[in-house]
């Protein structure tokens, strides 16, 4: 074998396994954290009606933590902190209701139609398989994302705590 053509297939190796490894290494920058440094006292939804539901997580322990959304029944949604002594209390309002779009032989009277959104690549929607007690908690800490599985969300009914 020629040398020439040896050190360009060891060129194609180290350049191969140092792309791998890059690639590999930020991947797994943000995943699903198993330990978060918080503690889920109460996870509940209630729907208000006219298709809105409203997901309430009660939190303690939160010493520098970020929070930023929450996935649920596929849809993220922003989040609404309250910070009352050693809980904090965040909610989310989704709303549910499908926008309604014009369907017509004339093409001039579908303009107001939006298209739809479509969230693809989110590393939180491989995680939940759309089930109504089970939710995926965007939040930062030490300036670094982490995803959390926020699992037994107890329906309730409107107004009851």
């Amino acid at each position: 074998m020629n040398p020439d053509n040896l050190n360009r297939m060891k060129n194609v190796i180290f350049w191969y396994l140092v792309i791998c490894t890059a690639i590999f290494e930020c991947s797994s920058q943000v995943g699903m954290d198993n330990s978060p440094p918080f503690l889920i006292t109460a996870a509940s939804s209630f729907e208000t009606g006219g298709n809105i539901i409203v997901l309430t997580i009660k939190i303690s322990h939160t010493t520098a933590v970020s929070f930023r959304k929450i996935y649920y029944l596929d849809r993220w949604a922003d989040l609404e902190i309250d910070r009352n002594g050693p809980e904090t209390v965040l909610s989310a309002r989704l709303n549910l209701q499908k926008k309604r779009i014009i369907m017509h032989s004339d093409p001039r009277e579908e303009i107001g139609n939006q298209p739809p959104l479509i969230n693809k690549g989110s590393k939180a929607e491989p995680y939940l398989k759309n089930y109504p007690d089970e939710a995926i908690l965007l939040y930062e800490f030490e300036n670094r994302p982490f995803y959390y599985k926020v699992s037994g969300i107890r329906p309730k009914a409107a107004g009851i705590e």
